[in-house]
């Protein structure tokens, strides 16, 4: 359980940090990718919101992480400090928390496909075959591999050897 209210604002603010700094990773798309991408960060965070106990440190913190949309464009900045303050929070992020801010991220590089049409058909082919022929399957569609830029995957999996998630199926 965390107790202390400037470690909740300050994981609140890495959960939307990690998911800018994905989305960020990749300008393709422009401000039309970067408007549906932050569409999908709130809209995940209230499912999230939602699945989890009243009383949880989850649901508290995620709370503060909407709560706090005024706040969104400034906590976008200096991003490259990221992996540094996670590093940081380490101590106090629980695996359900940790899962929350790759799931998050995630999310946001499946929101806007910047690949090309013909770049994407053969990202969805390749993913279908591959899992034709492996034992590891991903949890994302053939259609959420392809949204996801080489750009984002490299952030993606940065993001997640930093948070120290396994099996991310990237």
């Amino acid at each position: 359980m965390i107790t202390n209210p400037r470690d909740k604002q300050f994981i609140a603010k890495l959960i939307y940090r990690c998911a800018m700094w994905v989305s960020l990773s990749d300008e393709d798309g422009g401000n039309t990718a970067q408007g549906i991408e932050s569409r999908v960060v709130k809209a995940r965070l209230q499912s999230l919101y939602r699945q989890f106990p009243n009383g949880s440190d989850e649901r508290e913190i995620i709370g503060i992480t909407l709560s706090n949309t005024q706040h969104w464009k400034a906590w976008s900045n200096d991003l490259i400090e990221l992996l540094q303050e996670i590093q940081v929070a380490k101590p106090i992020l629980t695996p359900s928390l940790r899962q929350i801010m790759f799931s998050v991220a995630r999310d946001v590089a499946t929101a806007f496909q910047e690949r090309s049409g013909v770049s994407a058909l053969a990202v969805k082919a390749s993913v279908v075959i591959r899992g034709m022929f492996s034992k590891r399957s991903s949890r994302l569609s053939p259609q959420e591999v392809a949204n996801i830029s080489a750009s984002e995957r490299a952030a993606l999996r940065e993001l997640a050897e930093a948070l120290e998630i396994e099996n991310s199926n990237l």
